[in-house]
């Protein structure tokens, strides 16, 4: 499939929604091939950005990472809703955690295909619909996962309410080995470690349910990271 086609294909199944604000590509162009690992964050954050249409118009001719940007967010508003201020002079907690865990990976970002489980733009959870807007989402995944084929997909958030983690548990259940299910204390608050192991087209894959990067610190906590992962790999 030719980039063209692609966007062609995204166009198609988004529909008039692809006129929301949002993006579907984290990573380089290049990187939408066969790789190890496919992460998967919530959604976009932030407000006003251009609509997915324009970035399917424009972004195979990108040679910057999404990731790789400064990222505004919302640090505070006003009684009307409009932003008090933007913090752009330093990376996220999100983008730092994100490196760190790709890091202990063994790989840098650049060298993983990154997007969101949704593609429309809101400043939390609450602006997009999980259940309607990830099932509009989710043919897009279907078809960039057949492209990179990974060995890890990386589920940034694993809520039970609605996440990236729970929405490949839903979708891959007839596929889980059901003895490679792992749930593990995440040493911060109740939060929780969620991984398991499915079998698709002669490959296995082993999802990882991380709490999101915005609040979970990565770096104190890599032994427990580690073994964890060594767990859900036997």
């Amino acid at each position: 499939m030719t980039p063209q086609e692609l966007a062609q294909f995204c166009r198609e199944q988004l529909g008039v929604e692809a006129e929301r604000s949002g993006g579907i590509f984290y990573s380089k162009p290049e990187l939408l091939k066969r790789g190890d690992v496919y992460l998967m964050g919530y959604n976009p954050g932030g407000d006003s950005g251009p609509p997915i249409s324009e970035e399917l118009d424009n972004h195979f001719a990108k040679s910057v990472s999404g990731y790789e940007q400064t990222w505004q967010h919302r640090s505070g508003t006003n009684d009307d809703g409009t932003l008090r201020h933007r913090d752009v002079e330093r990376l996220t907690r999100y983008q730092r955690g994100l490196k760190e865990f790709t890091a202990l990976l063994g790989y840098q970002p650049g060298q993983v295909f990154m997007t969101n489980l949704i593609f429309f733009q809101s400043h939390d959870g609450k602006g997009v619909k999980y259940k309607q807007d990830s099932e509009t989402c989710w043919s897009i995944h279907e078809k960039m996962l057949s492209i990179v084929k990974p060995k890890i997909i990386v589920a940034v958030g694993n809520g039970n309410a609605g996440s990236a983690y729970t929405k490949l548990l839903q979708q891959k259940r007839h596929t889980i080995e059901p003895s490679s299910k792992v749930v593990k204390e995440a040493n911060h608050g109740n939060y929780r470690l969620k991984g398991f192991r499915f079998s698709e087209d002669n490959r296995d894959v082993m999802v990882l349910g991380l709490p999101h990067f915005s609040y979970y610190n990565v770096k104190p906590n890599q032994d427990l990271l580690k073994q964890f992962i060594n767990d859900l790999a036997r």
